[in-house]
């Protein structure tokens, strides 16, 4: 018999999974692999570094609670995979995103352009 272990990839509270989430900014190794495994890539707008060789992001940046942040920083829904270089992008604030509830991600590049990220890929959005 064999033992394998099971990720669970996301919270759904309707079937009595929550999300977890801990106050510290490194994720603890399981969460960081389910980030891992659901992103599968950098998700940055037609990146495909692969996710292992990227840094883990807190989407909204992460403050430690005794300076005033928020507890549950870190849970699953508010990381998402960046290669080194689009992770310095972001944290430049030329670039901004949101992960969306159906998984998808949006980002808002500095000439006032908008893309969807999907596990399809990349699609501009109509300027607005």
């Amino acid at each position: 018999m064999t033992v394998v272990p099971v990720l669970h990839l996301g919270g759904d509270p309707e079937r009595g999974f929550v999300e977890a989430a801990v106050d510290q900014h490194d994720p603890p190794a399981a969460m960081r692999e389910a980030v891992v495994v659901r992103d599968g890539h950098c998700v940055f707008p037609w990146c495909r570094v692969d996710a292992r060789s990227c840094d883990i992001d807190h989407i909204t940046a992460y403050l430690p609670v005794d300076q005033g942040g928020p507890p549950g920083q870190t849970t699953p829904s508010k990381l998402a995979c960046l290669c080194r270089r689009h992770h310095n992008a972001k944290t430049s604030r030329r670039w901004r995103y949101v992960r969306n509830r159906d998984g998808t991600y949006t980002w808002h590049g500095p000439h006032r352009r908008s893309y969807l990220v999907s596990a399809e890929g990349t699609t501009a959005l109509p300027r607005v």
